[in-house]
């Protein structure tokens, strides 16, 4: 299991108790009362990893759909976001991804998650799924053909099925996924992720939430913009998260 230890997380938060600073760290975070969640500034201006999640999202996802001590799972760890998430808010975790960021290897298996689920892993409360968003990420990670980035859409959606699948028939309680629509490096095609994963899922799975996260105006340059105005395109600047939950939990 990598992260904390549910003893090591426990005799964590009794420290704290007894030094009354639980208290102090309630007061570092304040949830997102909205749906809407907005940044003021560039997603990736923190970390350079690209395609970073920022982590206040992070962190009011674990707020709303899990508890302290829960075990969340991430296939595509990435910058290691969920992991600085979870150790600050008490959460144990299990991060991999394909190719690990360096410095993060203590926290981050290296795992490709089209082969199947990572071995001997507890069952989590929550897997996040954050994978790369097709053509918009092609070449971002890697040159290889096994990159979701890189396949065709039907071998993309095929391995996010399988993914899926395979949480479903777990009976994963909660399944967040998050993920933009593709238009601009689509030849303007806009084709939404997010209801083609909604068809992946078993009758077990019911939609808990969805929450909105817009991007800031930068994710498209001066020429992007002027193209879309030639082209007469309404250009897509939001992304989808969903939580799916195992129904009756």
């Amino acid at each position: 299991m990598v992260g904390l230890t549910r003893q090591a997380i426990t005799v964590k938060i009794d420290n704290l108790a007894k030094n009354g600073q639980l208290s102090e760290i309630g007061q570092t975070f304040t949830p997102l009362l909205y749906n809407i969640w907005n940044l003021q500034k560039q997603d990736n201006a923190v970390d350079s990893h690209f395609g970073s999640f920022p982590q206040l999202f992070m962190e009011n996802i674990l707020h709303y759909h899990t508890d302290p001590l829960d075990i969340v799972f991430d296939p595509f760890a990435g910058g290691g976001t969920t992991v600085d998430a979870c150790r600050k808010m008490f959460r144990r975790y299990y991060c991999s991804d394909r190719i690990v960021k360096p410095g993060r290897e203590k926290h981050i298996h290296q795992h490709d998650i089209t082969t199947g689920l990572p071995p001997n892993m507890q069952k989590p409360k929550l897997a996040f799924l954050d994978p790369p968003y097709w053509k918009q990420a092609e070449g971002s990670y890697s040159n290889d053909q096994e990159d979701l980035a890189n396949m065709t859409l039907d071998q993309f959606n095929n391995a996010m099925k399988q993914l899926i699948e395979s949480l479903c028939k777990w009976q994963v309680q909660n399944i967040a996924i998050v993920i933009q629509p593709t238009q601009y490096k689509n030849q303007w095609k806009f084709t939404d992720h997010i209801f083609d994963f909604a068809t992946m899922f078993n009758s077990k799975y019911e939609i808990t939430m969805r929450y909105i996260l817009p991007y800031s105006t930068q994710q498209y340059n001066a020429q992007m913009v002027e193209k879309a105005k030639m082209e007469n395109k309404c250009l897509a600047l939001n992304r989808d998260l969903v939580i799916w939950k195992l129904k009756g939990m």
